[in-house]
């Protein structure tokens, strides 16, 4: 990450461009996404590509936290990196979301706000605003995209139920590579762990469509009744997560 700050900085003293993140934004497609971005594209609307893009994120680059707040008339997509002095960064990431988002509803997509933590001038801010065609905010408390709650409901025309659930079924299997890859235990007690990654399995399907405790357990690598008596250890159950 810190050697990808430092290229999109250097890249903005070169050309002069302040908004050289937003410039680089501006053309990324779902494809750039790998895996991610198909499977964007065959979700059924934007609450599921959301729930998809939050939940995958970091296999295509773990560079910042995503916080998506619903409140009564909008929608809220935070989004906190993981380090400083990331202007371009933030400027990158922010644009290529709103751009994967355009090419997929086109003009039924309104933006009611962007907000970014760090300051812009005026000229940076009207280029930006012609573009999100809303309202940019600079030194805000957060980064954020905010948009009508309505757009969540918007039927994407690229639905693809089939290819939706090949590409979960690839997406997790490429999360569960990676969570065993870290080395990193979420808690010294196994059944605990057991828990957190059928509960993480859960939560990568948007559906839960064909989310059975049989499928679960093959996921991780056990057998059903395993699976059974680990989640009782811990005080649960299968039922008792898939209903949470």
């Amino acid at each position: 990450m810190e050697d990808y700050v430092n290229l999109l900085n250097k890249g903005a003293d070169l050309t002069g461009d302040s908004l050289f993140g937003f410039a680089l934004g501006k053309h990324i497609q779902a494809k750039d996404y790998g895996v991610l971005g198909y499977l964007v594209e065959s979700c059924e609307n934007l609450e599921q590509a959301i729930q998809a893009l939050t939940r995958f994120d970091a296999l295509v680059a773990d560079i910042g936290t995503t916080t998506v707040l619903y409140e009564i008339d909008n929608t809220r997509i935070q989004w906190t990196p993981r380090c400083i002095d990331c202007k371009q960064m933030v400027l990158r990431n922010t644009t290529a979301w709103v751009a994967t988002v355009y090419k997929i509803l086109g003009p039924a997509c309104k933006l009611t706000a962007i907000t970014f933590t760090f300051s812009l001038d005026k000229s940076e801010q009207e280029i930006l605003q012609e573009w999100f065609s809303c309202q940019v905010m600079g030194n805000a408390e957060t980064n954020a995209i905010i948009f009508p709650r309505h757009l969540l409901h918007v039927p994407f025309t690229s639905e693809n139920k089939a290819m939706f659930n090949a590409l979960v079924e690839v997406t997790e299997k490429e999360l569960l590579d990676q969570n065993k890859s870290a080395v990193s235990q979420l808690t010294n007690n196994k059944q605990e762990e057991i828990k957190h990654k059928a509960i993480a399995l859960l939560r990568a399907n948007p559906t839960l469509k064909n989310c059975d405790q049989q499928r679960i357990a093959n996921a991780l690598f056990i057998s059903s009744r395993t699976l059974q008596r680990k989640l009782k250890l811990s005080g649960t159950s299968f039922q008792q997560i898939l209903n949470d």
